[in-house]
């Protein structure tokens, strides 16, 4: 790390920019944060917008990043607030000293480890290996922390070194958004041998993960399901709420604060699963699941928005969902994966609501779904809208249901322009008999063939015995015999 205080990489603001108050409160939404997850979360919320929330996140971030020693974290976020605000400073005097203090402290870790080097101690390394990957973690070099991290493994001699290398791998991995590692990380605790006592602490923390990488991969299916297996022990937390409180602690890790809090696992949860799931499935994962509820439960209103997909209300469910909108474009990992989510869920409660119909007027379908200006929907001004009108219009819904149709989710449905008008194809009755007919002969014949080859094969003597295992091979393998019966009844069969 330089000694200079040079800007090592400038804070640019979001590609995608809030221009809606959110419902959260911010000082009451960043307490459930610690470490980096905290200090990330604050400058996401403060370079995603220029509302008086982004402002005061800002100031937040700023203060958060003396807290630590990430010089260039502090660096960035303070040139991003000077650039942005005439009355903001850099405090150079503070930013030297920690700069100072961060490279005597590598220096010394770094000789402290050579030191056991040379004395080939494997404990003292790899305990060493970890200090170093704590330090550099702390101070934002996270590539450092890893590799450090990393060397660790020749040395570990008991699963539980395995697990406590492997867990701080998951965190450094999800800091530098490498979600192929963090998988890779839990697929190998997944894979050890603990004791029950540490088993207990270690699976309720993988499936929330899990799910966050897959999510964070696009693999909404594989978070969904992942979300919804968690286990209600990792809404356990200390009330004291220190960093080393809560399920998966022991390590210094507490998951719930320092990556992804029970919230969060509720929010991402419930969109995923609405995005990928049909309504039977809601209702047997969600709603019939006491394990994900306990997490809905700090949601409520997410709770409310998968009754009304079920129960078919689906105008009240997307309207809750448009008004949280800004709150989940703050969030640093949901952020990217609002737009498309939304849309698929918008997409499959169209679906699903002209389904039982056979003819809909197109006045009633932009009733049932208002498509709103940007201003009502919260839609970043990088995403596609439709103008910015009071009214709505039945083009605005016909343009989606032509997409729809055209992507062959509304195979059998078409648009009748003249009279505005969503029609469902009609079917051939005659043609879809003739069809069944068919098939049912084609079953009955083949069930016949096989009845008349049993009759004849048991009329020339052949049957089937099962065989006995052998090495090497498979139970139940048959062996073909044909019966020849000699004088007085004895059984001379020959293997065909």
């Amino acid at each position: 790390m330089s000694d200079k205080l040079e800007l090592q990489r400038p804070l640019q603001a979001s590609a995608i920019q809030v221009t809606e108050l959110p419902k959260l409160d911010l000082d009451s939404y960043i307490a459930n944060y610690d470490g980096q997850s905290r200090l990330d979360r604050l400058v996401c919320i403060a370079t995603s917008s220029q509302l008086p929330v982004s402002k005061e996140a800002l100031r937040l971030a700023l203060a958060e990043a003396k807290k630590g020693k990430d010089v260039d974290r502090y660096l960035e976020i303070s040139q991003y607030a000077v650039d942005n605000d005439k009355d903001a400073s850099t405090d150079v005097e503070w930013a030297t000293k920690t700069r100072e203090l961060v490279n005597r402290e590598t220096q010394k870790l770094e000789h402290e480890l050579k030191g056991y080097k040379n004395n080939l101690i494997k404990e003292s390394i790899r305990m060493g290996n970890e200090d170093l990957g704590h330090h550099y973690y702390s101070i934002g070099d996270n590539n450092n922390a890893y590799k450090a991290y990393m060397r660790m493994r020749e040395f570990c001699t008991t699963p539980k070194h395995l697990v406590d290398m492997s867990l701080r791998l998951v965190l450094v991995g999800a800091a530098q958004e490498n979600w192929m590692a963090v998988q890779t990380s839990l697929y190998k605790i997944q894979a050890l041998q603990l004791k029950p006592e540490d088993k207990a602490k270690i699976d309720p923390v993988i499936n929330p993960i899990a799910g966050l990488a897959n999510m964070a991969s696009g693999n909404y299916p594989t978070a969904a399901d992942r979300f919804l297996n968690a286990d209600p022990a990792y809404i356990a937390l200390d009330t004291t709420q220190k960093p080393s409180a809560g399920v998966g602690s022991g390590l210094g890790i507490s998951f719930q604060r320092q990556l992804i809090t029970p919230n969060d696992v509720a929010v991402y949860g419930a969109l995923c699963a609405l995005a990928t799931l049909n309504r039977e499935e809601l209702q047997r994962r969600i709603l019939d699941n006491a394990d994900f509820r306990t997490f809905l439960e700090l949601e409520p209103h997410l709770r409310r928005v998968v009754a009304y997909f079920i129960g078919g209300k689906y105008t009240q469910a997307l309207e809750i969902l448009e008004g949280y909108r800004a709150d989940y474009l703050f969030d640093v990992f949901l952020q990217k994966h609002v737009d498309p989510l939304y849309a698929t869920i918008r997409r499959k409660a169209i679906c699903a609501y002209v389904a039982p119909f056979s003819r809909l007027s197109l006045s009633s379908m932009a009733t049932a779904f208002p498509v709103f200006s940007p201003s009502e929907s919260r839609i970043p001004p990088t995403t596609k809208t439709i103008p910015a009108t009071d009214t709505l219009t039945d083009g605005s819904i016909q343009t989606e249901l032509v997409s729809l149709i055209s992507s062959g989710q509304l195979s059998g449905f078409r648009i009748d322009a003249v009279h505005g008008e969503l029609v469902a194809l009609a079917k051939d009755d005659r043609r879809l008999t003739h069809e069944k007919a068919l098939k049912v002969a084609s079953e009955t014949e083949r069930a016949l063939r096989l009845k008349l080859y049993r009759v004849n094969m048991m009329a020339a003597g052949f049957e089937v015995k099962a065989g006995k295992a052998s090495m090497g091979e498979g139970q139940g393998s048959g062996i073909a015999t044909r019966s020849n019966r000699g004088r007085g009844g004895a059984d001379t069969g020959t293997m065909i």
